[in-house]
């Protein structure tokens, strides 16, 4: 027997009357009621540097039913809000500072205070210098040919006998020869800012975002470049990294990498020198700066700021061999616009300075150099 159409009629209206009811729940909205309905907690995150000042800016987040972000905006605080009951884990980066984690247990109805104390860690883009080695370099050389060319017109040029006047040419040419670079100014430069920020010029807190125009870091830049002159240990060891064979030349390969990672596991930053055969000659070298490193497997990667490049993440990358020394990946590798073949540190103590690396190297040095 048929349903009356009328009959029918009146049902849909029923329906689409209940539909429309502020009264009606689906089942998807009646879910999310029983969810909002969840025991939950506040987390407030505050961070600090080891000189005790909050670090604004730091990002946190907590993974759990739903993710959770927040900064530490001025006031201090980061807050995490409605975060459900129970352990969480709460991470913590910042730019230029160690990134932390820790398990917090979030209480209904309860602001969970949790405070961090983060560690300075050298970050390029913001311990770097904002300007290249050869940008440095190009103005060093336009500030000679002023220089030739003021006192060319000075009074007192005028006033000396031509026949020095080859002299002085040639002690300007000179000037400019020795401009070849200021990669170990630069990265020396950088180190000092970074283990006492006091040295930073006024007005920046930031190595990054210092001018290339401000007198006080050329000063800095130009002294540092030059007194390697009187550094002879570093100079010693760059002609023996230029002899022999292997990642380190004459210098034992296991005692320099090792005593690098060493230096590094102690958040102290380690000037490298890399040489490419090919391309410096004998006096010269380049400078990096190694910060951090990872050991995956005995593939070993350093993390390295290259003045060539600027304040951007580099790597030198060596394979640990069975007998423990070390190789360049590839044996060649390509670094701040190098081709490098050779990674050692002019601060590593020699193989002769202790007693047990002698005696450790000393039927290597004879059997793989005195008798090749």
């Amino acid at each position: 027997m048929k349903r009356p159409r009328s009959a029918k009629k009146f049902s849909l209206m029923i329906l689409f009357a209940l539909i429309l009811s502020p009264n009606f729940v689906g089942i998807s909205t009646q879910a999310n009621l029983v969810s909002s309905h969840l025991p939950v907690g506040d987390l407030c995150v505050q961070a600090f540097d080891a000189q005790g000042d909050t670090i604004f800016g730091a990002l946190v987040w907590v993974y759990g039913l739903e993710e959770k972000i927040g900064i530490i905006s001025s006031n201090g605080f980061a807050i995490l809000r409605n975060i459900s009951i129970g352990p969480h884990i709460v991470h913590i980066s910042a730019e230029g500072f160690s990134s932390e984690k820790r398990e917090v247990i979030v209480i209904e109805n309860r602001d969970i205070l949790v405070t961090f104390r983060l560690e300075r860690v050298f970050t390029p883009s913001v311990d770097g210098l904002g300007f290249t080695n050869s940008e440095f370099n190009q103005k060093m050389k336009s500030l000679i040919r002023t220089k030739e060319q003021d006192f060319v017109l000075s009074s007192v040029f005028k006033k000396i006998p031509e026949v020095f006047y080859s002299f002085f040419d040639r002690l300007f040419d000179f000037l400019l020869w020795t401009q070849g670079g200021y990669c170990g100014g630069m990265t020396y430069t950088v180190q000092q800012y970074f283990e006492n920020e006091s040295l930073l010029p006024e007005g920046y807190s930031r190595v990054v975002d210092i001018e290339m125009s401000d007198p006080a870091v050329n000063r800095r830049i130009i002294v540092n470049q030059y007194f390697q002159i009187f550094e002879f240990k570093s100079l010693f060891k760059e002609l023996m990294l230029r002899e022999g064979y292997g990642s380190t030349g004459l210098v034992p390969n296991r005692n320099e990498i090792d005593w690098i990672l060493e230096q590094l596991d102690q958040n102290c930053t380690v000037r490298l020198t890399v040489i490419d055969l090919e391309e410096f000659e004998w006096y010269t070298a380049h400078s990096v700066l190694a910060y951090n490193y990872k050991d995956e497997d005995n593939l070993v990667s350093i993390d390295v700021y290259g003045p060539n490049k600027g304040a951007v993440n580099q790597s030198i990358c060596l394979l640990r061999g069975a007998d423990g020394d070390y190789d360049l990946l590839g044996g060649k590798q390509d670094l701040d616009s190098f081709d490098i073949e050779r990674v050692g540190c002019g601060r590593a103590p020699f193989w002769w300075e202790t007693w047990v690396n002698l005696l450790f190297y000393s039927p290597e040095l004879i059997s793989n150099y005195l008798l090749s």
